[in-house]
């Protein structure tokens, strides 16, 4: 069931239940949000509200994150222009304004994906006054997001029947879930850790006792020529399009990266009937030479290791072409990507170039660390990637 929708650059855009203003907006093949301040076009990239390349303007409202805020209910959408009409004004201070709503809790637990869910879970089975926080409407994650409505390639979906099991058992606690709260700051205390929330329209203090952070991580992007062009994604937020909404981010998808995300979102794009053009891998889990390392997957996780290989055989049968041992090395296009350009690793043949409206990447991930180091946590620089990650004991 339509609705009326938004008006987004003179045009009326249809919205369904559930849908936020960067899914309706995907529905109505626009891809642009943002306008740098120097004319460089922004879309959708990580679709979990961290890089905010897709700020918009709603009703008013400035800089509002397309991924995170509801299409329900909008009347006006507008592109978000640095350093024009809809540029950041600082707010003018409120003498009446009496200052954030400060509660205590025994434990605050931030983020609501399968780690923080089992953290309240198993808290509140101590009696314990537990508070969750998360960006998110509904709780569950990236892994466990909820669907939205009945899309046709989400029947038989066992994470999104996992993650609504997790969310009732979840409403059968006294466990307070405070959702689309942005934890903006936080301070370490003596007698307790302060947190700073944001969002449903008020600010709150959280003082509490003991803190379990769970925010989760972040896809590493690959850091090549045109990577910021509208129509270039996470393999996580073209994951959120597919499997919650129903719908493809493009028509001729290309998926690059490294590591087993990419091979279920070709393998979940072909069945939703728009198989992409390629996948690029940077392994060579097809290779002779890694016997041994296919072997040990198989001991250790014998049904990830069948499931893998349906998946290639899936993609296979689709005339899905698998590079392994490749690697993307640009983007090209004017107001999103158009073309894809991608070569064997350590330069063993030629480039190659696809014709694409839409490319999904993702290099691994990253966990996400400013909460941590706000609260003073140690944190090292990892050995492979080289991004600080908290040290934590046994």
């Amino acid at each position: 069931m339509t609705r009326d929708g938004f008006r987004f650059d003179g045009k009326r855009v249809r919205v369904m239940p559930g849908d936020t203003i960067a899914v309706a907006l995907a529905r109505a093949g626009i891809a642009t949000h943002r306008v740098l301040r120097h004319g460089e076009l922004r879309g959708v990239f990580c679709g979990i509200g961290l890089c905010h390349d897709c700020l918009v303007e709603v009703d008013g409202r400035q800089a509002e994150r397309a991924c995170m805020t509801a299409a329900d209910g909008v009347g006006t959408v507008s592109w978000h222009r640095e350093g024009g009409s809809s540029a950041l004004r600082p707010l003018a201070p409120r003498p009446d304004h009496a200052g954030p709503a400060r509660r205590t809790a025994d434990l605050a637990i931030v983020g609501a994906g399968p780690a923080g869910l089992a953290a309240a879970l198993t808290a509140s089975n101590h009696k314990l006054r537990v508070v969750v926080i998360d960006e998110r409407p509904r709780a569950g994650g990236q892994y466990f997001k909820p669907s939205v409505g009945t899309p046709p390639s989400r029947h038989g979906d066992r994470q999104h029947r996992a993650g609504d099991r997790w969310r009732a058992r979840l409403a059968e606690t006294d466990v307070e879930h405070l959702s689309s709260r942005t934890v903006w700051c936080a301070k370490p205390g003596t007698e307790a850790t302060e947190l700073g929330l944001f969002g449903a329209g008020e600010a709150t203090v959280i003082a509490a006792r003991a803190v379990i952070l769970a925010p989760g991580a972040y896809e590493r992007p690959p850091l090549v020529p045109g990577w910021t062009l509208p129509g270039v994604m996470t393999i996580g937020a073209a994951q959120s399009f597919v499997r919650s909404y129903g719908i493809v981010p493009g028509q001729r998808i290309l998926i690059a990266g490294h590591g087993p995300l990419g091979l279920q979102l070709a393998y979940e794009l072909v069945k939703a009937g728009a198989p992409p053009v390629a996948v690029v891998e940077r392994a060579r889990p097809a290779d002779p030479r890694g016997v041994a390392t296919l072997a040990a997957a198989a001991w250790h996780a014998p049904s990830l290791v069948v499931k893998g290989a349906m998946m290639r055989a899936t993609l296979l049968r689709a005339g899905v072409r698998l590079l392994e041992g490749w690697e993307l090395t640009a983007c090209r296009g004017s107001d999103r990507v158009e073309t894809a350009t991608v070569a064997p690793l350590r330069g063993h043949g030629d480039e190659t170039a696809f014709p694409v409206d839409a490319v999904c990447v993702g290099e691994g991930f990253l966990p996400q660390t400013e909460l941590a180091r706000a609260l003073g946590c140690r944190c090292r620089p990892d050995p492979d990637s080289g991004f600080l990650i908290p040290e934590r004991d046994d």
